[in-house]
């Protein structure tokens, strides 16, 4: 064997002993975290998830976003995008001789995520590399064990968190190549085409999107006075906003029909995303067109860029005034209420008491680290890295402020809080080597590696000892409320479930498990499209009026209502004013006079009640 391939060969080892470690992790998880051996996944959208891509699968509607048996009888329609159903069909076809066509999508979903991590680790020492150099192959083991990203990559969760975060890792790697280097315009073509596709997953991206174009306005702003350095900073943002165009008028034909590429929606890629780039790019044609008239001295920089971005804001709201309401712009304000306030991703992190404390360092304990090691990076007088830091921390600034207000984009300020982790263990590695040798070295270095990745759980670990109470996040539908336990019932020959039937269950989580698990039809999911099935089965569980109850029963078609023992009674009620809910009365086992109740073999009945509506006369 040569040097060369020697050379190649311990190239590879980094990559060959994280990849044995994260399967072996993934392996311990899948067996004390989640039953995917039982045929269990891990939360309601994994059910969901398959359920689309099977449908896709078999129909071949590839515009087609309706459930139909979400929302029953009508159906419901998911803002989700294509994407990741693409990498679900995808990988289940390479699983197909392995496990066999019937279980390879489940066993697809059972293991994408895991993968994703993989890969997302794996990239991101390369979209590192700018800011890390040699200590750019520590960010595998940090990534691989910030909680924020590993609850995510769990085996047995097939949703698309891990694709979003990959999309912003090389969105991240390539904009620290922009910043870099004032001539790479390819990258910048390249850099916009991938935040382009991270909206296209999830417009979760966009607030990545809408830092790294205020960060190009300002690179350009603060250009050096030569003309070669100004022009290459305003090809670049050019190249950026066309790469970010293409991309989104390429998403756009491809997740809408023909007749609806002018429709706007706000909760998924389409005409409003696609404008927003369309202007960003004329934006920057005018900037160009002006040349030395506005390039002539900062201020005039400045202030054109104001202007440029004023008016191209104020003409964006003019076509969509309700992009200025978020995602959620057209969702009724009464499922916001019901749903949206209560999801566990949605709940913020503010350790607004000590009993919360356990929760924010789980989630974001990087951080007490993280930003001291970024803000002695940026006072430090040797830095010549300091612009790309600067971006850095700017980046762990932005991703902070959302993450402390929902959960769910704890994953993303994990994510930029790994390069300073990986900076700190590279330093403190090197540092000890050279000063400390023998066993009591090895044991020294392993260490600090172990202490800078696990701080966040080890804090939590300590606040959680500290205050007993701190609050904690669980599945309780799943837990509780085991769908395998009921299903053979629903599923039953008897006469009483004949045929198709539409369920009114009591927890939503429960809604897309039994769609997977049964061939019933449910009313309530927990999606913000499906204002009509959420607001129905809030209105009949929360109902005094038995009578008025039973009409809007009738009116939805609803054949069986399944209520779970231990779940459901924060989101419904059990009484109103201290007259009990029909949910209430129905957890007490005292159903009004048009239920019957459906005797339940014994694993199923200690985790379930279900009752029979009974046919109204005329």
């Amino acid at each position: 064997m040569n040097a060369l391939s020697q050379d190649r060969l311990a190239g590879l080892a980094p990559y060959v002993i994280f990849v044995i470690a994260a399967i072996g992790l993934h392996l311990t998880l899948a067996q004390n975290l989640s039953t995917i051996g039982d045929g269990r996944l891990i939360g309601p959208d994994s059910y969901m998830r398959l359920l689309r891509v099977g449908e896709l699968l078999d129909t071949g509607a590839w515009f087609d976003h309706t459930i139909e048996r979400s929302n029953a009888p009508d159906g419901d329609t998911l803002h989700w995008t294509r994407p990741f159903d693409v990498i679900l069909a995808a990988l289940s076809f390479l699983l197909r001789p392995l496990v066999g066509a019937a279980d390879s999508l489940f066993w697809a979903g059972a293991t994408v995520s895991p993968l994703l991590q993989i890969m997302l680790s794996v990239v991101a020492v390369w979209a590192a590399a700018p800011v890390l150099r040699t200590h750019r192959f520590w960010l595998m083991p940090v990534l691989l064990a910030q909680w924020p990203i590993l609850v995510y990559a769990l085996p047995g969760r097939a949703d698309h968190h891990m694709l979003i975060l990959l999309a912003m890792v090389v969105a991240f790697g390539l904009m620290l190549r922009v910043i870099a280097n004032p001539t790479s315009v390819r990258t910048a073509l390249a850099a916009g085409a991938a935040h382009g596709f991270g909206l296209w997953v999830s417009v979760e991206a966009f607030g990545l999107l809408a830092v790294n174009m205020a960060v190009l306005a300002g690179v350009w702003a603060l250009a050096p006075t030569d003309p070669a350095g100004r022009h290459g900073r305003t090809r670049q943002g050019m190249h950026f906003s066309l790469g970010l165009a293409l991309m989104l008028g390429l998403a756009t034909i491809l997740e809408h029909a023909p007749g609806r590429w002018l429709v706007p929606e706000y909760d998924r890629v389409s005409a409003v995303y696609l404008a927003f780039a369309v202007l960003a790019l004329i934006m920057w044609w005018l900037i160009a067109y002006g040349g030395q008239a506005i390039a002539a001295t900062a201020a005039r920089r400045v202030g054109a860029m104001a202007l440029a971005g004023t008016l191209a804001s104020a003409l964006l709201i003019a076509l969509f005034p309700a992009l200025l309401a978020g995602p959620f712009a057209q969702v009724d304000p009464r499922v916001s209420t019901i749903l949206i306030d209560r999801i566990a991703e949605m709940l913020p992190l503010w350790p607004t008491s000590l009993d919360m404390l356990a929760r924010f360092f789980r989630y974001l304990g990087s951080a007490v680290i993280a930003l001291p090691a970024l803000a002695w990076l940026l006072a430090r007088r040797d830095g010549g890295n300091r612009p790309v830091w600067a971006y850095v921390a700017l980046l762990a600034v932005a991703a902070l402020v959302p993450a402390l207000q929902h959960l769910r984009f704890a994953s993303g300020f994990a994510l930029i809080a790994a390069v300073p982790l990986a900076w700190l263990i590279g330093e403190g590695f090197e540092a000890l080597r050279a000063r400390m040798a023998g066993p009591l070295g090895i044991a020294a270095r392993a260490g600090l590696v172990l202490a800078v990745i696990l701080m966040p759980l080890l804090l939590e670990a300590a606040t959680a000892v500290a205050f007993p109470k701190a609050a904690r996040l669980k599945d309780v539908a799943a837990a509780a409320c085991p769908v395998e336990a009921i299903a053979p019932v629903l599923n039953g020959p008897e006469a009483a479930f004949a045929g198709s039937r539409i369920l009114l269950a009591n927890s939503l989580g429960l809604g897309p498990r039994l769609i997977y698990h049964t061939r019933h039809g449910v009313v309530a999911t927990p999606y913000h499209r499906n204002t009509a099935g959420v607001v129905a089965a809030y209105e009949i569980f929360t109902a005094t009026d038995m009578d008025a109850a039973a009409g809007r029963v009738a009116a939805r078609g609803v054949e069986l209502i399944l209520i779970c023992r231990q779940a459901g009674r924060s989101l419904w009620p059990l009484a109103v004013d201290g007259v009990a809910t029909l949910h209430g009365r129905l957890q007490d086992g005292t159903p009004p006079d048009w239920l019957d109740v459906r005797p339940l073999p014994p694993a199923a009945a200690a985790r379930y009640m279900l009752y029979l509506v009974r046919p109204r006369d005329g």
